[in-house]
């Protein structure tokens, strides 16, 4: 169970940010969980593919743009 969840958060993670190894980096250091790095990095490249597939940008990025676009 525990597995699960330390690659949903990596999932997650390198989704929305779009850099996997940042995600997989994060998510072991906050849970002290070094035997799973394949794992973690697996799912992070998997989703990061999957998220620059449906998205090209970023969302820092998007958002960036989005919040520093004038208003009329």
């Amino acid at each position: 169970m525990q597995i699960l969840v330390l690659l949903s958060m990596t999932a997650f993670l390198a989704a929305a940010t779009q850099a996997p190894i940042t995600a997989c980096v994060i998510v072991m250091e906050m849970t002290q969980s070094q035997d799973a790095f394949l794992y973690l990095m697996a799912a992070a490249l998997l989703t990061s593919v999957c998220s620059k597939l449906d998205h090209p940008e970023p969302f820092y990025r998007a958002t960036v743009r989005r919040l520093s676009a004038p208003r009329h």
